[in-house]
């Protein structure tokens, strides 16, 4: 009796490309920890209108294939600023070991990855190409996994039983913790924010299909760069909401920070929509904060990710 394939024996593999759609060569690739994958492709099937001489249906019609779905990555030290280079681009470096810094800023296109995930107890591997970060949203509350779930467009797939990789390189894991993180509003250290969610758009055109004979999409321009999230604030004073009632900017900036690694998440731009606070019957009252960020008036972009650890070059 033939095995069943088992979550815990996959593997993942990335690899940037320098052509969107073709895959790197052997040795290119990086084995990256994750907690979910659901990375596929679909094929449409389009119902056919053709009359046969009965009532019943004629063979349906091969339509469009779509690669994509949901990765979830722990935020940890070395392996996580993978994920930030394919979602901004290649970092500004500097610094020397053991410790380096790399700056993540938008750029005019993001970076195209092939994925490979890997079903190695049954030797099955699917290969997914011309992949980029379409949505990535950050997650930080207490007495939680610090993790970044993601959703992910893709160009084709092509499935085999030999993975493209034998060797790949792999960084030792070390996670960061809920309690490594604080938080900056408007310049000053915040002790308030009791969880905080921040959600970055590419925006992608997953619709650009064309007449090649393959049924994948031809690729995947990226539109606007958005950033927004939200976060519950105990409701002690008047700091956040006059803020939401005057219209006024402000910053956010979130750290992490384990003594000697770091991830600093930078909004120098964002406002505060009108909230009213939560009803919590006779339990402690929080204040819903949502923010919208944006360029204006700051010389940096509307987010900017510092990383700082013991890798020479991302």
């Amino acid at each position: 009796m033939a095995a069943q394939a088992r979550g815990f024996f996959q593997e993942l593999l990335l690899g940037y490309e320098s052509t969107y759609g073709t895959s790197p060569a052997s040795g290119s690739y990086v084995k990256v920890p994750f907690n979910s994958i659901g990375l596929g492709s679909d094929e449409e099937f389009i119902d056919s209108g053709t009359i046969d001489g009965n009532r019943f249906t004629v063979e349906p019609i091969l339509g469009n294939i779509s690669v994509g779905g949901s990765i979830s990555v722990p935020v940890d030290v070395r392996n996580f600023p993978y994920w930030l280079k394919a979602l901004f681009g290649t970092p500004a470096t500097s610094g020397s070991g053991p410790t380096y810094t790399h700056v993540f800023y938008p750029q005019n296109d993001s970076v195209s990855m092939t994925l490979e995930r890997g079903l190695t107890d049954i030797s099955r591997y699917h290969l997914f190409n011309g992949c980029k970060i379409n949505s990535f949203s950050f997650e930080f509350a207490k007495g939680q996994e610090l993790v970044c779930n993601m959703e992910i467009l893709g160009k084709g797939e092509v499935y085999g039983t030999t993975t493209i990789d034998g060797a790949p390189s792999a960084a030792v894991f070390q996670r960061f913790n809920a309690k490594q993180v604080s938080v900056e509003e408007g310049g000053g250290v915040t002790t308030d924010v009791k969880d905080l969610t921040i959600d970055v758009s590419n925006d992608l055109d997953g619709d650009v299909y064309t007449l090649d004979g393959s049924g994948f999409r031809d690729s995947l321009p990226d539109t606007s760069f958005m950033v927004n999230g939200n976060y519950s604030a105990l409701y002690k004073d008047s700091t956040f909401y006059t803020k939401m009632i005057n219209n006024t900017e402000t910053s956010l900036t979130v750290t992490t920070d384990d003594g000697t690694n770091s991830i600093v998440i930078s909004i120098p731009e964002c406002k505060y929509p009108r909230k009213s606070p939560e009803d919590n019957a006779a339990g402690p009252i929080y204040l819903p904060v949502e923010f919208k960020a944006y360029k204006q008036d700051e010389s940096d972009a509307p987010l900017t990710i510092t990383v700082v650890n013991d890798v020479a070059s991302y």
